[in-house]
């Protein structure tokens, strides 16, 4: 072999070296990720309350690189996670953060310049439920069973109490677990749930004492009289000329009493609410109301200006219990109402004379609210009732109350996450 053979064989064997060098080393940097696979896709879900930084993601997964026997961790950098960053990290509060799919890739490079590439997909979840809101929130009740079996027991449970959600905030659906009654048990634990737009839930237990008002029924010509103030009506004769009675399940008649204090003679115009009450031997009772409508003959009697509901200080009267009132006077008429002025609910423990103002609005016969509206002004009168509820004083008037609430339900939001800040500097 001449000297110029020789010079090319070198060549030629010094060239295959070096590419078998090249795609030896390209072929020894390795992702320790699982064995990792660039053809597959790899997953790992972070919870958007506590969002894993890049750094703690890659300690999760155990991320390291190697060359050969060299370990290369140590420069493993981030090239793509930016959206992760804006979108999920940079965001403070969890209702902020974009729930999403975000992809993160990592590179390492040898000492010669070669690279590999890792890619793996942060999926952003919602991993918890609503939170209960107990200061604010009414976990104990009692309820008659005639409620409980209408389901009017679940609605005011539903109602009564506050949840917040870290994600959804106040879009929070609540259910009450239905109670099955046992006639030997008065005191029950139901379960309400809470649950979000993901159906994350959280289960929290309410103390429910039912008390059976099914044995007896009252019954009654009509719930309304309409009484002429010259008559001089006697409020006790309201038991016979309404036909009120009431009766057991075995049609045994029970009596009935009217319960509180009212005028012995109804002669003042007004509405009164009387409150009936029928109990056997054996304690078991129920309650029910009769309306008593004593018209001002000066004035047209549907399309009275003002008219006094007499009521007693131990029992609110509620917006809706004034729809009974409100069908008296508008008849079989569709319609929809609102209360524009309450000047009683605050004061109704208190003797006195509340304003009290609804707005009814009616409605067609696909009972869709039409443009027709009107207004039906009452006077609350409050009259002295020798069994007065205990109210607790509270210190906090209405407005300040609400404030709370307000200041409160916001801290809660905001203090469902804290983000520790110090890691946002690990990105500049």
């Amino acid at each position: 072999m001449n000297k110029n053979s020789k010079i090319k064989f070198l060549s030629l064997l010094s060239l295959f070296m070096f590419v078998a060098a090249v795609f030896m080393i390209t072929e020894s940097i390795k992702v320790n990720a699982a064995a990792y696979d660039s053809a597959s896709t790899y997953y790992i879900e972070v919870d958007v309350d506590d969002p894993m930084t890049i750094e703690e993601i890659m300690e999760e997964i155990e991320l390291g690189a190697s060359l050969g026997t060299t370990d290369l961790s140590d420069y493993i950098v981030s090239v793509n996670g930016f959206e992760y960053i804006n979108f999920v990290l940079l965001m403070p509060q969890a209702f902020m953060r974009a729930l999403n799919e975000y992809e993160l890739e990592f590179e390492v490079a040898s000492p010669y310049g070669v690279t590999s590439h890792f890619k793996v997909i942060a999926v952003v979840k919602d991993m918890s439920g609503p939170e209960l809101i107990t200061e604010y929130s009414k976990m104990s009740y009692t309820f008659l069973r005639s409620d409980v079996e209408s389901g009017k027991a679940y609605s005011v449970i539903e109602n009564s109490v506050v949840a917040v959600d870290n994600v959804d905030l106040f879009d929070v659906k609540k259910t009450v677990q239905e109670i099955e009654y046992n006639e030997e048990v008065s005191d029950y634990i139901t379960k309400l749930s809470l649950t979000d737009k993901l159906n994350n839930e959280t289960l929290v237990d309410v103390e429910v004492k039912i008390i059976n008002d099914m044995r007896i029924r009252i019954v009654m010509d009509s719930a309304y009289s309409l009484i002429e103030t010259e008559k001089e009506f006697e409020t006790s004769e309201i038991l016979e000329t309404a036909g009120i009675k009431a009766y057991d399940t075995d049609g045994t008649e029970v009596p009935v009493q009217i319960q509180g204090e009212y005028p012995q003679y109804l002669t003042e115009p007004g509405i009164y609410v009387i409150d009936l009450k029928a109990e056997t031997e054996d304690g078991d009772f129920t309650m029910a109301q009769h309306i008593i409508f004593v018209p001002n003959l000066n004035k047209p009697i549907f399309f009275l200006d003002e008219n006094k509901v007499i009521v007693n200080p131990s029992k609110l009267y509620t917006k809706k219990d004034f729809e009974n009132i409100i069908r008296m006077k508008v008849g079989n008429r569709a319609f929809t109402y609102e209360v524009v002025e309450d000047n009683y609910t605050e004061n109704y423990t208190e003797v006195g004379e509340y304003d009290y103002e609804i707005e009814v609005t009616f409605c067609d016969e696909e009972g869709k609210p039409t443009l027709e509206k009107t207004k039906l002004n009452f006077v609350m009168k409050v009259i002295e009732n020798e069994e007065k509820l205990q109210v607790e004083n509270n210190e906090l008037n209405f407005f300040e109350r609400i404030i709370e609430i307000i200041k409160k339900i916001g801290q809660k939001i905001f203090g469902v996450i804290k983000w520790p800040i110090q890691y946002l500097g690990k990105f500049f």
